[in-house]
Order: structure tokens, then sequence, then C-alpha cells
């Protein structure tokens, strides 16, 4: 059998054995960073102690936890925030991944999308980039969704840069970032609502 096709068996046995073809991946965190509970208990999150807890606000309506750090020319801008939506009953995360898609097409380009299994949830991950704007900045970010119940839950963690160097670096920490979302009350605004 050829290297190749035992690569390829080695995959599909991996990804029955998750239950989902997809990656599951183990979060870098260093030992500088910090993790956030919501008072509800719903869900926490964990990033780096220099990014700030925002007052909400200056959150875009809907987002339940928003930090970040202040762009200048010399450093990027990062903004994390966490958003939790009713869904219908029994939708899954496909079906959310499907739904959120098109939102992004007047600003965004999702340039990769990955499946992945993220605190034992089944979760999509887009990355995606901001169409081209005048003011030279780049945007780029990436956003996990999962489902809980009757709850859709979107990590996004956006950067924000004038020089494109500092994009790889940025996104990285994004990515170990969202990663750590773990939701910690299982019906989500069902909870919220009683």
């Amino acid at each position: 059998m050829s290297r190749r096709c035992v690569a390829i068996v080695v995959l599909l046995v991996l990804a029955s054995c998750s239950g989902r073809a997809g990656e599951t991946t183990t979060t870098s965190i260093s030992s500088n960073w910090t993790t956030y509970s919501d008072d509800d208990a719903r869900f926490q999150i964990t990033f780096p102690e220099e990014w700030r807890p925002n007052p909400n606000e200056e959150a875009p309506v809907g987002v339940l936890f928003f930090v970040g750090t202040t762009l200048t020319e010399l450093t990027p801008s990062v903004t994390l925030a966490v958003l939790e939506n009713s869904i219908p009953e029994g939708a899954d995360v496909d079906q959310l991944a499907s739904a959120t898609r098109p939102q992004y097409a007047p600003v965004f380009v999702v340039t990769d999308e990955v499946e992945a299994v993220v605190g034992g949830r089944d979760a999509v991950l887009f990355h995606i980039a901001e169409r081209p704007t005048e003011d030279q900045k780049s945007r780029v970010g990436i956003q996990l969704l999962t489902v809980v119940g009757s709850s859709g839950w979107t990590a996004s963690c956006m950067v924000e840069v004038f020089d494109e160097s500092l994009i790889a670096g940025e996104l990285e920490i994004c990515d170990s970032v969202v990663r750590t979302l773990k939701i910690t009350t299982p019906t989500g605004l069902t909870a919220a609502r009683t």
C-alpha cells in the first residue's frame, strides 16, 4: 500500500474516532493569559492579559464580552467578542455556518473554513479578510461557531494592522483564543430567559 493510501486511511480512522471529519487541537496558552467567566456563568474564554475588557457601551449590540487593544502604526489592534444567538431547535453547527457565511459577503471574504472539535463540541472556524479599503489598514480574523441546544455561539477575534507583517503572529494568537471558548450552561439563552 502506498504512503498516500496509508495516510488517507489513518486520517479516516482518526476522523471516525472524533465523530467529525475535522481537527482536534490543543490550545497553546501562555502563563500570562487570563480566563473570563460571564456573570451568568454561561461561558468562559481565555486570552492574553494585556487585552483589556472594554465597557459594554463600546461593544456592538448583542455582544456578551468584548476586549481589545488599540491600533497604532507599530502595533496591531485586536478585538475579541463573544455572542450568543437563538437558532432553530435541532440546528447543528453546519446549518449555523451556512446561515452565517452570507453575512460576511458585503465586507469580508471567507479565506478558509475549518471543521474542528473545540471544548468537546463540533465547531466551524472561519478565517476571514476584509475586502480592500482606501484607509490602508488590513483587517483579518477568525470566527469560531458552535451550537449548544437552541443557541448558536460565536467567538470572533479580529486583527487590524497598518503593517501586514504583523498579521501572522496575531492570527495565531486569535486562533488559540477562540478555541478556548467553553460553554458552561448547556441551554444557553434558554437558561438566561428563565
